[in-house]
Protein backbone atom coordinates (compact mmCIF):
# COMPACT_ATOMS: atom_id res chain seq x y z
CA UNK A 1 0.00 0.00 0.00
CA UNK A 2 3.17 2.33 0.73
CA UNK A 3 4.28 1.89 -2.61
CA UNK A 4 1.86 2.34 -4.76
CA UNK A 5 0.43 5.79 -2.63
CA UNK A 6 3.76 6.91 -4.28
CA UNK A 7 3.67 6.46 -7.39
CA UNK A 8 1.04 9.43 -8.47
CA UNK A 9 3.82 11.92 -6.70
CA UNK A 10 6.45 10.25 -8.69
CA UNK A 11 4.59 10.38 -11.48
CA UNK A 12 3.99 14.15 -10.91
CA UNK A 13 7.42 15.30 -9.93
CA UNK A 14 8.49 13.54 -13.21
CA UNK A 15 6.39 16.14 -15.36
CA UNK A 16 7.57 19.03 -13.20
CA UNK A 17 10.27 21.58 -14.26
CA UNK A 18 13.04 21.96 -11.41
CA UNK A 19 12.72 25.56 -11.28
CA UNK A 20 8.67 25.12 -10.92
CA UNK A 21 7.96 26.74 -13.81
CA UNK A 22 5.85 23.76 -15.08
CA UNK A 23 2.80 22.91 -15.06
CA UNK A 24 1.05 20.58 -13.08
CA UNK A 25 -0.99 17.95 -14.95
CA UNK A 26 -4.90 17.93 -14.00
CA UNK A 27 -6.47 14.57 -13.08
CA UNK A 28 -7.93 13.66 -16.57
CA UNK A 29 -4.51 12.86 -17.89
CA UNK A 30 -3.17 10.57 -15.41
CA UNK A 31 0.21 12.40 -15.59
CA UNK A 32 0.53 11.27 -19.27
CA UNK A 33 0.81 14.50 -21.09
CA UNK A 34 3.75 15.17 -18.80
CA UNK A 35 6.17 12.64 -20.04
CA UNK A 36 5.52 13.41 -23.54
CA UNK A 37 6.40 16.85 -23.18
CA UNK A 38 9.52 15.83 -21.15
CA UNK A 39 10.60 13.56 -24.10
CA UNK A 40 10.03 16.43 -27.12
CA UNK A 41 12.39 18.75 -24.80
CA UNK A 42 15.27 16.10 -25.22
CA UNK A 43 14.59 15.57 -28.67
CA UNK A 44 14.50 19.06 -29.42
CA UNK A 45 18.00 19.45 -27.48
CA UNK A 46 19.73 16.74 -29.24
CA UNK A 47 19.33 18.32 -33.09
CA UNK A 48 20.06 21.74 -32.14
CA UNK A 49 23.68 20.18 -30.72
CA UNK A 50 24.42 17.89 -33.51
CA UNK A 51 25.57 20.49 -35.69
CA UNK A 52 27.34 22.71 -33.16
CA UNK A 53 30.23 22.36 -30.65
CA UNK A 54 28.42 22.94 -27.50
CA UNK A 55 27.10 20.09 -25.00
CA UNK A 56 24.02 19.88 -24.77
CA UNK A 57 24.46 19.40 -20.76
CA UNK A 58 22.04 21.44 -19.15
CA UNK A 59 19.89 22.56 -22.72
CA UNK A 60 17.33 19.43 -21.80
CA UNK A 61 16.82 21.32 -18.58
CA UNK A 62 16.39 24.56 -19.63
CA UNK A 63 15.03 24.29 -23.02
CA UNK A 64 16.83 26.77 -24.20
CA UNK A 65 17.55 26.42 -28.47
CA UNK A 66 21.30 27.28 -28.35
CA UNK A 67 21.79 27.38 -32.52
CA UNK A 68 21.92 30.80 -32.41
CA UNK A 69 24.63 30.91 -30.68
CA UNK A 70 26.32 28.86 -33.57
CA UNK A 71 27.29 30.14 -36.88
CA UNK A 72 25.78 28.92 -39.79
CA UNK A 73 27.95 26.84 -42.08
CA UNK A 74 30.29 25.64 -39.56
CA UNK A 75 31.92 22.03 -40.77
CA UNK A 76 33.81 19.52 -38.93
CA UNK A 77 34.45 22.45 -35.61
CA UNK A 78 35.29 25.23 -38.03
CA UNK A 79 33.28 28.51 -38.23
CA UNK A 80 33.32 30.54 -41.58
CA UNK A 81 33.78 34.68 -40.55
CA UNK A 82 34.85 37.45 -42.53
CA UNK A 83 36.13 35.08 -45.35
CA UNK A 84 38.75 33.38 -43.07
CA UNK A 85 38.14 29.86 -41.88
CA UNK A 86 38.95 29.86 -37.98
CA UNK A 87 38.57 26.68 -35.78
CA UNK A 88 37.04 25.97 -32.81
CA UNK A 89 40.37 27.44 -30.71
CA UNK A 90 39.91 31.00 -32.63
CA UNK A 91 43.15 30.20 -34.55
CA UNK A 92 42.74 30.64 -38.50
CA UNK A 93 43.78 27.61 -40.56
CA UNK A 94 43.51 29.69 -44.99
CA UNK A 95 42.56 32.34 -46.13
CA UNK A 96 40.04 32.84 -49.81
CA UNK A 97 39.41 35.27 -51.57
CA UNK A 98 36.74 38.05 -50.11
CA UNK A 99 35.98 39.16 -54.05
CA UNK A 100 36.16 42.57 -55.04
CA UNK A 101 38.91 41.79 -57.71
CA UNK A 102 41.04 40.30 -54.99
CA UNK A 103 43.49 37.39 -55.23
CA UNK A 104 45.63 35.26 -52.81
CA UNK A 105 47.97 32.06 -53.01
CA UNK A 106 49.30 30.87 -49.61
CA UNK A 107 47.80 33.25 -47.33
CA UNK A 108 48.98 36.56 -49.39
CA UNK A 109 46.40 38.89 -50.33
CA UNK A 110 46.51 40.73 -53.54
CA UNK A 111 44.10 43.57 -55.20
CA UNK A 112 43.69 43.48 -58.64
CA UNK A 113 45.80 43.97 -61.06
CA UNK A 114 48.09 42.88 -58.67
CA UNK A 115 48.86 39.09 -58.03
CA UNK A 116 50.34 36.51 -55.97
CA UNK A 117 53.88 36.16 -57.39
CA UNK A 118 56.65 33.98 -54.53
CA UNK A 119 55.88 36.42 -51.58
CA UNK A 120 55.24 39.63 -53.33
CA UNK A 121 52.00 40.96 -55.01
CA UNK A 122 53.05 41.80 -58.76
CA UNK A 123 51.25 43.76 -61.27
CA UNK A 124 51.55 41.18 -64.27
CA UNK A 125 50.05 44.33 -66.37
CA UNK A 126 52.78 46.19 -66.51
CA UNK A 127 55.70 43.86 -65.33
CA UNK A 128 58.63 43.03 -67.59
CA UNK A 129 59.74 40.09 -65.42
CA UNK A 130 55.42 38.79 -64.92
CA UNK A 131 53.88 40.10 -68.20
CA UNK A 132 50.63 38.79 -68.05
CA UNK A 133 51.79 35.91 -65.36
CA UNK A 134 54.00 35.01 -62.97
CA UNK A 135 58.10 34.68 -64.50
CA UNK A 136 57.15 34.96 -67.65
CA UNK A 137 59.55 37.60 -68.50
CA UNK A 138 59.60 39.67 -71.80
CA UNK A 139 63.32 40.07 -73.44
CA UNK A 140 65.21 42.76 -75.16
CA UNK A 141 63.65 46.29 -75.07
CA UNK A 142 60.10 44.97 -74.86
CA UNK A 143 57.46 46.53 -73.05
CA UNK A 144 54.79 44.92 -71.00
CA UNK A 145 51.48 46.64 -71.73
CA UNK A 146 48.35 44.66 -70.87
CA UNK A 147 49.80 41.43 -70.17
CA UNK A 148 51.08 40.79 -73.06
CA UNK A 149 55.17 41.40 -74.34
CA UNK A 150 55.46 44.17 -76.58
CA UNK A 151 58.73 44.83 -78.99
CA UNK A 152 60.24 45.99 -82.67
CA UNK A 153 62.40 43.83 -84.40
CA UNK A 154 64.92 44.22 -87.43
CA UNK A 155 65.05 40.14 -88.68
CA UNK A 156 67.19 41.48 -91.63
CA UNK A 157 71.13 42.21 -90.20
CA UNK A 158 73.55 44.29 -92.34
CA UNK A 159 70.78 45.08 -94.82
CA UNK A 160 72.65 48.28 -95.06
CA UNK A 161 75.68 46.67 -96.28
CA UNK A 162 77.55 48.95 -93.94
CA UNK A 163 79.75 45.80 -93.60
CA UNK A 164 80.11 44.44 -96.79
CA UNK A 165 78.28 41.66 -97.81
CA UNK A 166 78.46 39.94 -94.17
CA UNK A 167 75.46 37.90 -93.19
CA UNK A 168 74.34 37.53 -96.81
CA UNK A 169 75.81 34.89 -99.21
CA UNK A 170 75.65 34.99 -103.15
CA UNK A 171 75.95 32.54 -105.90
CA UNK A 172 74.86 32.09 -109.42
CA UNK A 173 73.22 28.83 -110.87
CA UNK A 174 75.29 27.38 -113.08
CA UNK A 175 72.21 24.98 -114.42
CA UNK A 176 70.06 25.90 -117.26
CA UNK A 177 66.96 24.38 -119.37
CA UNK A 178 68.14 22.29 -122.10
CA UNK A 179 68.07 25.32 -125.00
CA UNK A 180 70.36 27.17 -123.22
CA UNK A 181 72.93 24.74 -124.29
CA UNK A 182 73.77 26.33 -127.53
CA UNK A 183 74.37 30.00 -126.13
CA UNK A 184 77.05 31.06 -123.94
CA UNK A 185 76.41 30.97 -120.58
CA UNK A 186 77.80 34.03 -117.97
CA UNK A 187 78.41 31.92 -114.59
CA UNK A 188 80.83 34.73 -113.05
CA UNK A 189 78.03 37.39 -112.92
CA UNK A 190 76.73 37.78 -108.68
CA UNK A 191 75.46 39.90 -106.82
CA UNK A 192 78.50 41.81 -105.26
CA UNK A 193 79.22 45.00 -102.90
CA UNK A 194 79.62 48.46 -105.23
CA UNK A 195 80.66 50.24 -102.03
CA UNK A 196 77.70 50.52 -99.54
CA UNK A 197 75.20 48.89 -101.76
CA UNK A 198 74.48 45.53 -104.05
CA UNK A 199 74.60 45.12 -107.59
CA UNK A 200 75.31 42.29 -110.46
CA UNK A 201 77.21 45.20 -112.71
CA UNK A 202 79.23 45.03 -114.46
CA UNK A 203 76.08 43.13 -117.12
CA UNK A 204 76.50 39.65 -118.36
CA UNK A 205 77.48 38.46 -121.89
CA UNK A 206 74.85 35.79 -121.82
CA UNK A 207 72.06 34.39 -119.78
CA UNK A 208 72.82 33.91 -116.05
CA UNK A 209 70.66 33.79 -112.96
CA UNK A 210 72.34 34.38 -109.64
CA UNK A 211 70.70 35.10 -106.05
CA UNK A 212 71.59 36.67 -103.04
CA UNK A 213 70.01 35.28 -99.54
CA UNK A 214 69.96 35.34 -95.55
CA UNK A 215 67.99 33.25 -93.13
CA UNK A 216 66.07 34.60 -90.19
CA UNK A 217 63.78 33.11 -87.54
CA UNK A 218 60.57 34.33 -87.37
CA UNK A 219 59.43 35.25 -83.78
CA UNK A 220 56.42 34.85 -81.94
CA UNK A 221 52.72 37.37 -82.03
CA UNK A 222 53.85 39.55 -85.04
CA UNK A 223 50.87 41.94 -85.60
CA UNK A 224 52.51 44.07 -88.07
CA UNK A 225 55.06 43.84 -90.77
CA UNK A 226 57.01 45.96 -93.17
CA UNK A 227 59.62 45.15 -96.31
CA UNK A 228 61.39 48.16 -97.84
CA UNK A 229 64.16 48.16 -99.70
CA UNK A 230 65.81 50.92 -102.10
CA UNK A 231 65.90 49.71 -105.50
CA UNK A 232 67.14 49.94 -109.22
CA UNK A 233 67.04 48.23 -112.28
CA UNK A 234 66.77 48.88 -116.49
CA UNK A 235 65.69 46.11 -118.13
CA UNK A 236 65.25 47.08 -122.08
CA UNK A 237 61.46 45.44 -121.65
CA UNK A 238 59.23 44.73 -119.18
CA UNK A 239 59.89 41.24 -117.18
CA UNK A 240 58.15 38.25 -116.71
CA UNK A 241 58.58 37.72 -113.10
CA UNK A 242 55.25 35.42 -113.25
CA UNK A 243 56.70 32.33 -115.44
CA UNK A 244 59.86 32.27 -113.96
CA UNK A 245 58.90 30.46 -110.59
CA UNK A 246 62.64 28.82 -110.16
CA UNK A 247 65.74 30.46 -110.52
CA UNK A 248 66.97 28.82 -113.81
CA UNK A 249 67.67 30.06 -116.94
CA UNK A 250 65.11 29.65 -120.11
CA UNK A 251 67.12 30.93 -123.24
CA UNK A 252 64.56 30.38 -125.92
CA UNK A 253 61.31 29.90 -123.90
CA UNK A 254 61.02 26.37 -123.69
CA UNK A 255 58.47 25.60 -122.02
CA UNK A 256 56.14 27.92 -124.67
CA UNK A 257 54.56 30.48 -122.64
CA UNK A 258 55.31 33.30 -124.87
CA UNK A 259 57.05 35.67 -122.49
CA UNK A 260 60.68 36.40 -121.80
CA UNK A 261 61.44 34.50 -118.67
CA UNK A 262 63.41 37.17 -117.32
CA UNK A 263 62.61 38.48 -113.54
CA UNK A 264 63.66 40.30 -110.91
CA UNK A 265 62.31 38.45 -107.77
CA UNK A 266 62.08 38.98 -103.79
CA UNK A 267 61.04 35.77 -102.02
CA UNK A 268 60.56 33.87 -98.84
CA UNK A 269 61.16 30.58 -99.29
CA UNK A 270 62.10 27.33 -96.96
CA UNK A 271 66.10 27.16 -95.76
CA UNK A 272 65.96 23.42 -96.17
CA UNK A 273 64.90 23.69 -100.10
CA UNK A 274 67.57 24.10 -103.02
CA UNK A 275 68.47 27.92 -103.01
CA UNK A 276 67.43 28.30 -106.89
CA UNK A 277 64.66 25.74 -107.58
CA UNK A 278 62.37 25.70 -103.61
CA UNK A 279 59.01 26.50 -103.75
CA UNK A 280 58.07 30.00 -103.10
CA UNK A 281 56.10 30.29 -99.98
CA UNK A 282 55.36 34.04 -100.05
CA UNK A 283 56.50 36.23 -103.02
CA UNK A 284 57.09 39.86 -101.88
CA UNK A 285 57.95 41.94 -104.24
CA UNK A 286 58.42 41.58 -108.46
CA UNK A 287 59.40 44.71 -110.18
CA UNK A 288 59.16 44.23 -113.51
CA UNK A 289 59.33 47.76 -115.09
CA UNK A 290 62.68 50.31 -115.06
CA UNK A 291 63.15 51.84 -111.50
CA UNK A 292 65.29 54.54 -111.06
CA UNK A 293 69.08 54.19 -112.47
CA UNK A 294 71.38 51.00 -111.36
CA UNK A 295 74.55 52.66 -112.58
CA UNK A 296 74.38 56.05 -111.25
CA UNK A 297 72.84 54.57 -108.55
CA UNK A 298 69.43 56.43 -108.02
CA UNK A 299 67.16 54.85 -106.14
CA UNK A 300 63.62 54.21 -105.60
CA UNK A 301 61.47 52.17 -102.88
CA UNK A 302 60.13 48.69 -103.09
CA UNK A 303 57.70 48.29 -100.07
CA UNK A 304 55.58 45.62 -98.60
CA UNK A 305 53.43 46.03 -95.49
CA UNK A 306 50.21 43.61 -96.41
CA UNK A 307 47.85 42.24 -94.29
CA UNK A 308 48.97 38.74 -96.07
CA UNK A 309 52.66 39.23 -94.97
CA UNK A 310 51.17 39.85 -91.54
CA UNK A 311 49.42 36.49 -91.79
CA UNK A 312 52.16 34.10 -93.70
CA UNK A 313 54.59 35.37 -90.61
CA UNK A 314 52.41 34.51 -87.95
CA UNK A 315 51.90 31.35 -89.12
CA UNK A 316 55.59 30.90 -89.32
CA UNK A 317 56.20 31.70 -85.60
CA UNK A 318 59.65 30.08 -84.32
CA UNK A 319 60.48 28.79 -88.18
CA UNK A 320 64.19 29.71 -90.17
CA UNK A 321 62.63 31.64 -93.39
CA UNK A 322 65.17 32.69 -96.76
CA UNK A 323 64.96 36.09 -98.22
CA UNK A 324 65.91 35.37 -101.24
CA UNK A 325 66.81 37.94 -103.42
CA UNK A 326 67.03 36.97 -106.98
CA UNK A 327 67.98 38.35 -111.03
CA UNK A 328 67.21 35.84 -114.32
CA UNK A 329 68.67 36.76 -117.32
CA UNK A 330 67.39 34.31 -120.12
CA UNK A 331 66.67 36.84 -123.26
CA UNK A 332 68.68 40.03 -122.39
CA UNK A 333 71.11 41.33 -119.94
CA UNK A 334 70.17 44.01 -117.97
CA UNK A 335 71.39 45.21 -114.23
CA UNK A 336 69.47 45.42 -110.63
CA UNK A 337 70.79 47.03 -107.77
CA UNK A 338 69.55 47.59 -104.13
CA UNK A 339 70.33 49.06 -100.79
CA UNK A 340 68.82 49.04 -97.31
CA UNK A 341 66.85 45.78 -97.19
CA UNK A 342 64.48 46.03 -94.13
CA UNK A 343 62.23 43.42 -92.49
CA UNK A 344 60.67 45.39 -89.27
CA UNK A 345 57.85 43.52 -87.38
CA UNK A 346 55.82 44.47 -83.96
CA UNK A 347 55.44 41.41 -82.11
CA UNK A 348 52.83 41.18 -79.07
CA UNK A 349 52.73 37.60 -77.00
Amino acid sequence: MFRLALLPLALTLAGCPDDGGGTTPTDDDDGGSSTSGSTTATTQTTLTTAGSSSSSTGSAESGTDTSADTTVGTTMGETETDGTTTDTTGEPTGSSSSGGGSSSTGGLMCEAPEEPCGEVCIDTTTSLENCGMCERACVGEETCVDSLCNGTYELVINGDFAAGTDDWTAGNNPDQVLSCMEIADDEAIVFVDQGGFISNAPGSTGPSSHVFYQDFMVPEGVTVANFTMAFAQNPPEPLDPANVQTIVKDCLDENMDGFNENAFRIDLIDPAEDVYTAPILFEVATPDMVVGDPIAPAFEGVTNDTPELVTFLEGQAGNMLRLRIAHVESTFPWTSAFDDVSLVVDVAY
